[in-house]
């Protein structure tokens, strides 16, 4: 391995040393440690690899056997195209106390320097061993530790039997303002039901709506999400995402596409959602989105 690149690896795992005395189970590492390599910061997955660690995949004859064979392929990996995650869905199968199995599904959306989009599902299979590590002093320590990681491309089912893709197909991209366009650091992570954790970019976010003790998030991709948290909580904790405008919705302002008070006081976004909102609120409600946009939108008396 190259001496900077191995100088630089040693130098940031220290930084991080800290992080390996977290009490966190493999489901949340898994988690944890995905969501922060596609944020380009390997260097979590990097502390919790086994020496002798098995990496499969994602391409063709993909099989590395150590961990400085890994190390060194993840430092060396191009810095295009620009990445986010989404909607991580998690299993665990737990079958000593000393190992478990972890599968993460989860959205990946592309964007490459010709401005072009893209969008699949990525899968990830960890197999975790309890480990008994010595630190400097000779003083023994378990900690969890990645014996094999499996990584595989979700490809979509073709009865003609199509050719393996490395790269997806270009697609348009989506409808969402310049300013919330990849790449994109902040995310809405809740629970949904079975446990599953979702991560959510906040562009994908178009509207959230009251479901009792849960809550519905709409996106701009058709996806209705069902969060074991209330609206409120809801609004309360992502506040720089959501404009709370009814009792029983929340909108991402940036989709607001116009504010009418005929026939009904509503807002209609860009996808084409009506959200009602309170006639007293009318006047405060618009004087808000001007403030949180910084520019003035379509204010229209008729329908």
């Amino acid at each position: 391995m190259n001496a900077n690149i191995e100088m630089n690896i040693s130098r940031k795992m220290n930084a991080n040393r800290e992080i390996r005395n977290k009490k966190m189970k493999p489901l949340e590492l898994s988690v944890w440690i995905t969501t922060e390599y596609y944020r380009r910061n390997p260097y979590p997955f990097f502390n919790y690899m086994a020496d002798d660690i098995l990496w499969i995949g994602p391409y063709e004859n993909q099989v590395l056997e150590t961990k400085a064979s890994v190390v060194e392929m993840l430092s060396n990996k191009s810095a295009e195209p620009q990445v986010i995650i989404s909607d991580i869905r998690q299993i665990e199968r737990k079958f000593r106390a000393d190992s478990c199995e972890i599968f993460l599904r989860y959205g990946v959306h592309s964007k490459y320097s010709d401005g072009n989009t893209s969008f699949m599902n990525e899968q990830l299979h960890f197999t975790w061993r309890k480990s008994v590590l010595r630190d400097e002093n000779g003083i023994k320590s378990s900690s969890w530790r990645i014996q094999v990681c499996h990584f595989s491309l979700e490809l979509p089912n073709d009865k003609a039997g199509s050719a393996y893709r490395l790269r997806p197909e270009k697609v348009q991209p989506f409808n969402a303002p310049a300013s919330q366009v990849l790449p994109c650091d902040r995310f809405l992570m809740e629970y949904g039901l079975g446990m599953n954790a979702f991560y959510i970019p906040y562009h994908m976010v178009l509207w959230a709506e009251s479901s009792g003790i849960s809550c519905i998030v709409h996106t701009v991709d058709g996806q209705s999400i069902i969060l074991t948290v209330t609206l409120k909580n809801l609004t309360e904790k992502y506040s720089d995402l959501f404009m709370r405008v009814h009792a029983s919705y929340a909108v991402n302002p940036a989709y607001i596409e116009q504010v009418t008070r005929r026939p009904k006081f509503s807002l209609i976004l860009t996808d084409g959602s009506i959200i009602p909102i309170p006639e007293k609120r009318y006047t405060s409600i618009r004087r808000d989105i001007t403030r949180r946009l910084g520019q003035k939108i379509n204010y229209a008396e008729k329908s």
